[in-house]
C-alpha cells in the first residue's frame, strides 16, 4: 500500500477501479454461459484483470471462460494464478481439475480435484467431479464412492445422482443405474442426461419401450451437443430411426419420473 499521505486519494481511485472490474466481472459472467459469447467474456475479464490484478476471483473467472472456450494453456495459466494468489481457494484447484477433465488428463484432474478436497473437504462438487475424473480412467468403484460422498455431502444433488448411475450401468448394476437416474430425475426433471442414463438402464434391463420413452424425454429438453449424441447412438441401436414415429408398445405406458 502507498504512504499514507496519499491514502484518501488512492483510496478513491481504488474504489473506482474496484467497482469497474466488478461491473466488467458481472457482465463476462452474463456471457459465460453461452459457448458463442465466451470471447465476449474473456474480452470484459482481460479488462477487468488490468484495472485488478490481484483478483484471485477475476482469475478464476477467466479461466472457467477459457476453458469453456477450449483454451487449455491459458485456462491453466490463469487457475495458476489463481492458487498463486491464494493458494487456499478450493474452488480454483477444482476448476483446474475440470478443465483438465475437458483435456483429458485424467491423472492431473485427479491431483488438482484430489488437493481441492484436501482444502475443502466438505465441497460436494469437488467430489462429484473426482468421480468423473475415475470414472473416465475406467475406476468404477472409485468413481461410485465419489458420487456416493458427494451426495452424502448434498443430499439433493442430481447431477451427481445422474451421474453415479452411469457408472451402476457401465459396471452392470443396471438396477442401481435406474434407482440413481429416477431419484435424479425427481430432482431434477430438466436434466438431460439423468434420462439419458435412465434410458440406458431400463434398456439393458429389457424394457425397451421405456427406454426409448427416456431417450426422447432427454432430446424433448434440448441437450448439449455430447448427450444428444449419446442418446441418439442408444436411439439407434434400439433400432428407433424416425423419432416421431410413435412408441410400438405391448407393455406398460408407465411414465418415467
Amino acid at each position: 500500500m502507498a504512504a499514507s499521505v496519499f491514502v484518501v486519494p488512492l483510496a478513491v481511485v481504488g474504489a473506482f477501479l474496484a467497482s469497474r472490474a466488478s461491473a466488467l466481472a458481472k457482465l463476462a459472467t452474463l456471457y459465460l454461459h453461452n459457448e458463442h459469447f465466451l470471447p465476449k467474456a474473456i474480452e470484459y475479464l482481460d479488462e477487468a484483470i488490468a484495472l485488478s490484478s490481484r483478483s484471485a476471483e477475476l482469475y478464476n473467472l477467466r479461466g472457467v471462460a477459457h476453458s469453456k472456450a477450449g483454451h487449455g494453456e491459458q485456462a491453466d495459466a490463469d487457475f495458476a494464478q489463481v492458487t498463486a494468489l491464494s493458494p487456499r481457494t478450493a474452488e480454483a484447484h477444482m476448476n483446474r481439475g475440470v478443465d483438465l477433465l475437458r483435456q483429458e488428463e485424467f491423472d492431473r484432474a485427479i491431483d488438482a480435484l484430489t488437493q481441492a478436497s484436501r482444502i475443502d473437504p466438505n465441497l460436494a462438487t469437488v467430489f462429484s467431479n473426482l468421480g468423473t475424473a475415475y470414472q473416465k480412467k475406467g475406476d468404477l468403484t472409485s468413481a461410485i464412492d465419489n458420487y456416493t460422498r458427494a451426495i452424502v455431502l448434498r443430499a439433493k444433488y442430481p447431477v451427481a445422482f445422474a451421474n453415479r448411475s452411469y457408472s451402476h450401468f457401465l459396471r452392470g448394476d443396471h438396477q442401481l443405474a435406474v434407482a440413481d437416474a429416477r431419484h435424479a430425475i425427481t430432482l431434477d426433471p430438466r436434466l438431460p442426461m439423468a434420462h439419458t442414463n435412465l434410458g440406458h438402464g431400463l434398456a439393458a434391463l429389457g424394457d425397451t419401450a421405456a427406454a426409448v420413452r427416456s431417450y426422447r424425454s432427454a432430446l424433448a429438453l434440448g441437450p448439449d451437443r455430447r448427450v444428444e449424441e449419446e442418446t441418439l447412438e442408444a436411439l439407434e441401436k434400439l433400432g428407433v430411426r424416425d423419432l416421431d414415429d410413435e412408441d410400438n408398445d405391448d407393455g406398460d405406458d408407465d411414465e418415467d419420473r
